[in-house]
């Protein structure tokens, strides 16, 4: 049985103190990872710590000893995950006091994503999963309604869907400026939590919601309104000029004239 877990005064685990990958042998996948626990000092040894690996409804959680003792387990397969779960699977750390009944969670990193060297020395994290599911007549949609990240769910009785998001221009050019727009005005107008008061500039929050204010930031180089105290018009403004940034970034405009012939 899976036990229930208490988050009340957790930390933050930073991704740079992690190293999570995932490893295949003989077509089977399973968990590597790696923890600087020594990077908290205020974490008890005897504190457990979990590693849980997720995709949508799918999961798997693995013990890795404790804060003064980490072992790794003997059996750190993925196995509730397909082979077309692993682009998009995400992981979790957890260090818990388990002296009480009730474990309290002590530390959390939440929404990892498995990623190469490269990746993790830029430092890069992931923004945006991609889920292929059912949706009838409809191509793609966004899920928000999450605490992981934000899901781009895209229509599987479309044939070779996957390939079509990775290498169709007009797809991305036509898509992902509107996700952009979606997912900014769902933070800044109708997301129950207000997310705009954080106290740090952190891009590795655990919340992806502050994750995505950071991007726009950067897309921009203007710092988000507050959620509470901003007018509309210029939360709106805000958010047109991220989307502007990022259609200039990726090239929008030039690469749709040369796809139409112009």
């Amino acid at each position: 049985m899976i036990r229930k877990f208490n988050y009340t005064n957790r930390l933050k685990i930073k991704r740079t103190d992690l190293r999570v990958s995932v490893v295949q042998d003989n077509g089977t996948p399973y968990l590597e990872a790696v923890f600087l626990v020594d990077q908290y000092p205020e974490l008890p040894a005897d504190a457990a710590v979990y590693i849980e690996a997720y995709h949508r409804t799918k999961f798997d959680r693995f013990s890795f000893g404790t804060v003064g003792r980490l072992i790794p387990p003997d059996n750190r397969t993925l196995k509730s995950f397909s082979s077309a779960d692993m682009q998009d699977i995400r992981f979790r750390v957890k260090v818990v006091d388990e002296s009480d009944t009730h474990g309290q969670i002590l530390a959390l990193a939440e929404g990892v994503s498995a990623v190469s060297d490269d990746e993790r020395n830029a430092n890069r994290l992931s923004l945006l999963g991609v889920d292929p599911v059912d949706l009838g007549n409809r191509i793609w949609e966004l899920d928000l309604e999450n605490d992981e990240i934000p899901w781009l769910l895209v229509n599987s009785n479309i044939p070779d869907i996957q390939i079509l998001l990775q290498r169709d221009d007009m797809f991305f050019c036509s898509v992902y400026p509107a996700i952009v727009r979606q997912i900014l005005e769902y933070i800044l107008f109708y997301c129950d939590e207000d997310y705009t008061s954080e106290p740090e500039e952190d891009e590795d929050s655990t919340y992806w919601q502050y994750r995505w204010l950071c991007f726009g930031k950067n897309l921009s180089g203007e710092k988000w309104p507050k959620k509470h105290n901003a007018d509309v018009t210029i939360r709106k403004e805000w958010i047109e000029s991220c989307v502007e940034h990022f259609c200039r970034k990726q090239r929008v405009l030039q690469k749709t004239s040369a796809l139409l012939g112009g």
